[in-house]
């Protein structure tokens, strides 16, 4: 069997003729991609006429496809949508036909305007929002969220991943929110003898459960939720101590089914961990923060040794307050000017374990003064 050496093969193929070689190429595909483009631009329009319609379940469908085919172009007419720009249209919109716009927001990952945000997370829209912000919007975005938070009972998942965004973002202005709205509990208990009382911070847990009907001929609903729970498939929305995750179902049937029973930490609670991520710690409590209960016993002597006593440990709450403040100043988390329009929040409350209870006197605690002045 003849053998021709490599060399030879390579030196043969390049003396070859040009015109050789067109002959060889495929000419660029130039029409094809010019007719998957005049299609795009007749899907585009279609889907923006489904949304212009005026049938709800039209509006709906357009919504969906318009995200299962990426058509980002529509992507300023879903906003406009969602934000009911127009009088005429928010009557067309339902329930139903408004979750498929968010969601559609959602899955061509939208940068929204701050405006539209703030009127999401105040109609309770808070996952559809909160995942707009953290993930295309701006770390001011996120600090007007915060701010038309009213804080009340625990947060939901959503607001926790808001405080996980902005605590690991070292968002400028966050630390001092914080420190303003931290409040430390001082619990003075008083007994007869010395042994030592102590105080725990009631917790349990919240249930959340709840299903929606959704009518024949609209699309499949796809349901984009913020949950504490790393479950397969849930992916890190805010890293954190307590990282908050999101995920995407999409379901075909007409009933749909939402909420979990969990623990929900307070605001306080919340509060000391986003703190402690700003001084560098996103796995642990730092030292710095002081917990959210402080518990001290007084051994009954008398009333001057009690309010002398009392008067201390109040001090001493407020020292571990500052002391904090200055950790956030040190790590530039914190300014001194911002730490000037500070006042810590330390509520006293006196539990009287004594054999007897005569009356109490009166105590009059006052606050050290800021240490960094007015």
């Amino acid at each position: 069997m003849l053998r021709i050496p490599a060399a030879c093969v390579l030196v043969a193929f390049l003396l070859l003729p040009a015109t050789g070689l067109a002959e060889l190429e495929e000419p660029p595909p130039l029409a094809a991609l010019q007719k998957l483009a005049e299609l795009e631009a007749q899907q585009v329009d279609v889907l923006r006429g489904m949304l212009l319609g005026k049938d709800a379940r039209t509006v709906a469908w357009g919504a969906y496809e318009s995200a299962r085919r990426g058509a980002r172009a529509l992507v300023p007419l879903l906003l406009n949508l969602a934000a009911d720009r127009w009088p005429e249209r928010s009557k067309v919109l339902d329930a139903h036909a408004h979750r498929s716009v968010l969601a559609a927001l959602v899955d061509l990952e939208a940068k929204a305007p701050r405006h539209l945000l703030l009127k999401l997370w105040r109609g309770r829209s808070l996952t559809t929002s909160v995942i707009l912000a953290i993930e295309n919007g701006t770390k001011q975005d996120l600090l007007a969220l915060w701010d038309a938070t009213s804080k009340d009972g625990s947060p939901w998942d959503e607001e926790r991943a808001l405080g996980n965004a902005l605590a690991s973002r070292w968002v400028k202005g966050f630390a001092r929110r914080l420190l303003a709205e931290l409040q430390i509990d001082l619990h003075l208990i008083l007994r007869s003898d010395g042994s030592r009382g102590n105080y725990r911070r009631p917790s349990g847990s919240v249930p959340g459960d709840g299903r929606y009907l959704v009518p024949p001929g609209y699309p499949p609903t796809v349901v984009h939720g913020v949950t504490s729970l790393s479950s397969d498939g849930n992916v890190v929305l805010a890293d954190g101590i307590e990282p908050i995750y999101r995920s995407r179902t999409e379901h075909t049937d007409r009933t749909i089914g939402f909420g979990v029973v969990y623990g929900m930490p307070t605001w306080q609670e919340s509060h000391r961990a986003w703190l402690s991520m700003l001084l560098g710690y996103s796995w642990r409590m730092r030292e710095e923060v002081p917990p959210l209960d402080i518990a001290r016993t007084f051994r009954w002597t008398g009333g001057a040794p009690y309010r002398r006593w009392a008067q201390e440990q109040f001090e001493e709450v407020h020292e571990l307050y500052w002391r904090l403040a200055r950790a956030l100043i040190v790590d530039e988390e914190l300014t001194e000017e911002e730490a000037q329009t500070l006042t810590p929040r330390i509520e006293v409350h006196i539990r009287d374990e004594r054999r007897k209870r005569r009356p109490l006197p009166a105590l009059n605690l006052k606050a050290p003064a800021n240490p960094f002045g007015p």
